[in-house]
């Protein structure tokens, strides 16, 4: 028991080794089964996209079916083709590593910043409360979606606005922020500009330098912008027309905001929008009744680092208030400032009574999962659990309990080792679970099975058959090309039919389709 106690003690004075410890857990556990799950949500959308690039040889103009694809400038699908290519694999495991992987250096960069900032235990916290917070936990670190990696840019953005802002380096405060900002226009489009926009304005009022709006820096910014931005939209071009991109553009930014809802959709909206985030951002939004004493609030406000990133979240949040048809996703970069803030808060309080009962919260959780991970073996559960898992999810379990009562001046870290583990479980139990609990994996062996059916031959999709983007990209992928289009029969060629054109004709059916969310099916026929 002395040298538990004298461990723990060396622990809690050379935290760094644990930090270290829990970034590299992190790693393994958010890797952990990350190519279990078919593609699902937009993720076969963007992955369509990816492989239609390499599978034409055209990395400018980016095409669905064939037919060109206007809602996201390509600069995230040129990154999964490149991973695609580099290792020679169209999986969905690598698919989803440029979303996993920037979620992590996302974490390490909220850490290596705003340590410099705060103290080291506020950044860490703050930092893993990012990345283990519900909503990333166990749904976006699931999937290969474009947010993380375009909110890790913003954020980005965020950290040279302030640090070129306190040194007074105009030229970095507009130039890299523009090159950051074309790279995440180049992602996700419009967006950018917002943001952009008005952390530039706000952070010049708030420092009393707007006259620098109108400098030969901010105008050099632009202009970088405008050739990187442009350039590519010039070499779009040579392919394509440009007419498409402007209203699809503006359609994708404003079709979800009041401009395009009814009055009682926002007005709804207006009010549910705190109280989803308290879900979203939980267990974590628990901290914040650690904002609740004036004197936490006050000392926040009195820190000029931590009132900036205030100002950009009251900014730039109400553009997502105010947006009736908004994702949780398009709020990831402005999340660590809300972290940020609630980890400095949990630091300067005194409130010790507040913080007992949260730690005993987190005990409970860890308790209990270590309670279950030594029965789960031995209950039936339809997945692959065994000893030895329980075995590791039980030692994780009890090392974050013991962290939260053995550590003096770090407890917080017990915190973080406790949904690390849950996270674990999750990727143990829950994805399996959800593989078993519905049909994609039927729908993705369907459509691979015609890919390999009719590869190597010509196949068409009769225009209204209503392919859904999974179903195509399963096709494609087993094909190693793109699947396209048709308004007629072709004779001595497949084709993916509907029931009724195969009653029309009397086409024998060689294969089916299960059409996801439509409840029908799809034929594979033969035209003679």
């Amino acid at each position: 028991m002395k040298n538990i106690n004298l461990l723990w003690k060396y622990l809690d004075e050379h935290i760094l080794f644990v930090y270290i410890f829990s970034f590299l857990l992190a790693f393994l556990v958010f890797l952990t089964n990350l190519g279990m799950l078919p593609l699902f949500a937009d993720e076969p959308t963007r992955a369509l996209v990816a492989i239609e690039m390499m599978f034409s040889d055209n990395y400018w103009v980016p095409t669905l079916q064939g037919e060109f694809y206007y809602n996201k400038p390509p600069l995230y699908n040129w990154i999964v083709a490149g991973l695609f290519t580099l290792t020679g694999s169209m999986s969905e495991f690598v698919f989803r590593l440029p979303s996993v992987i920037p979620l992590l250096l996302f974490g390490l960069t909220i850490f290596l910043w705003a340590k410099k900032q705060v103290s080291s235990a506020a950044a860490f916290l703050g930092a893993s409360m990012f990345v283990t917070s519900g909503r990333i936990l166990v749904y976006a670190s699931l999937l290969g979606h474009i947010d993380i990696f375009y909110s890790w840019l913003v954020f980005l953005s965020f950290i040279v606005f302030i640090e070129s802002l306190n040194a007074k380096n105009w030229w970095t405060f507009f130039v890299l922020s523009y090159f950051i900002a074309s790279i995440s226009f180049l992602c996700k489009g419009l967006p950018t500009i917002v943001f952009q926009g008005l952390t530039i304005i706000t952070l010049l009022l708030y420092s009393k330098n707007f006259k620098k709006l109108f400098s030969l820096a901010h105008a050099t910014g632009i202009l970088l912008f405008s050739i990187l931005v442009g350039g590519y939209f010039y070499m779009y071009a040579q392919y394509n027309s440009l007419e498409g991109w402007a209203s699809i553009l503006w359609e994708q930014s404003a079709q979800r905001t009041v401009i395009d809802k009814p009055w009682h959709e926002n007005l709804i909206h207006i009010i549910k929008f705190p109280l989803e985030h308290l879900y979203h951002l939980a267990p974590w939004s628990l901290f914040v009744i650690f904002l609740w004493k004036k004197s936490v609030r006050t000392s926040i406000w009195k820190n000029d680092f931590l009132r900036m990133l205030s100002l950009i979240l009251i900014v730039n949040i109400p553009v997502y208030w105010l947006s009736p048809g908004y994702y949780p996703r398009y709020l990831f970069m402005l999340y660590p400032i809300v972290f940020i803030l609630l980890a400095q808060a949990y630091m300067l309080s005194t409130e010790l009574k507040s913080k007992k009962i949260i730690h005993g919260i987190f005990i409970g959780i860890g308790g209990l999962l270590a309670l279950s991970s030594i029965v789960l073996p031995f209950v039936s559960l339809g997945v692959d659990f065994d000893l030895f898992k329980g075995s590791v999810l039980c030692v994780f379990s009890l090392l974050g309990v013991s962290a939260l009562v053995c550590l003096n001046a770090h407890k917080y870290v017990g915190l973080v080792l406790v949904l690390i583990t849950v996270r674990l479980a999750f990727s143990w139990v829950g994805i399996p679970a959800k593989l078993n609990g519905n049909r994609d994996l039927e729908y993705k062996t369907e459509a691979q099975s015609i890919g390999k059916k009719t590869k190597g031959e010509r196949l068409k999709a009769i225009k209204w058959s209503s392919l859904n983007h999974s179903t195509i990209f399963y096709i494609e992928r087993e094909r190693k090309e793109i699947l396209t289009h048709t308004d007629g029969i072709w004779p001595g060629e497949f084709h993916i039919a509907s029931e009724l054109l195969v009653k029309k004709h009397n086409f024998q059916k060689l294969d089916s389709l299960s059409i996801k969310f439509e409840g029908r099916e799809l034929y594979l026929i033969k035209a003679e």
